[in-house]
């Protein structure tokens, strides 16, 4: 299945299930992550355009504010810059608030170093300098410690990647 083509069957589930009762207590939030071009692993051709229909959606159909989304392409996606995001994103969201964390790129897997996965394998996404000198993918553990830290009203997080 292509990335595109992900991307709209999720948009059509999201489309189908409305907006939460809620969704207008609290701020709409999201942070798109669309990765095309990679420094170490082969260029994709569809993440980025799989962003700008999500984000199109979010603005049209769900009324999301379009300066409460944050875009990160390509070169901009550093593994840095997507912890940076996802820190502040977390920072800054509200008990009240409806949040979307969308990927589109890359992923893999890893060693587990923490022996928390059955087969011994931690997922990954990959930033754009992933595999660059000593830059590590980021792990789902990683992702989990971030991400857990969100107390919302409603959070939707899809990862359009491999594993």
């Amino acid at each position: 299945m292509t990335a595109t083509r992900f991307a709209l069957i999720v948009v059509t589930i999201l489309i189908s299930l409305g907006p939460p009762a809620h969704a207008d207590d609290g701020a709409k939030r999201a942070l798109l992550i669309g990765i095309n071009k990679y420094q170490q692993l082969p260029w994709l051709s569809g993440s980025r355009n799989d962003v700008m229909v999500i984000q199109a959606i979010l603005v049209r159909r769900y009324g999301f504010p379009a300066e409460n989304i944050t875009t990160l392409f390509d070169e901009a996606a550093t593994r840095s810059a997507i912890l940076n995001a996802l820190e502040s994103f977390v920072a800054s969201a509200g008990p009240r608030d409806t949040v979307l964390v969308h990927y589109s790129g890359h992923g893999s897997q890893v060693k587990d170093l923490d022996n928390d996965e059955a087969d011994n394998l931690d997922e990954t996404i990959c930033p754009h300098d992933a595999r660059t000198s000593n830059v590590p993918d980021i792990t789902d553990d990683e992702l989990g410690r971030i991400l857990g830290r969100l107390n919302v009203a409603s959070a939707v997080v899809i990862l359009d990647s491999c594993h």
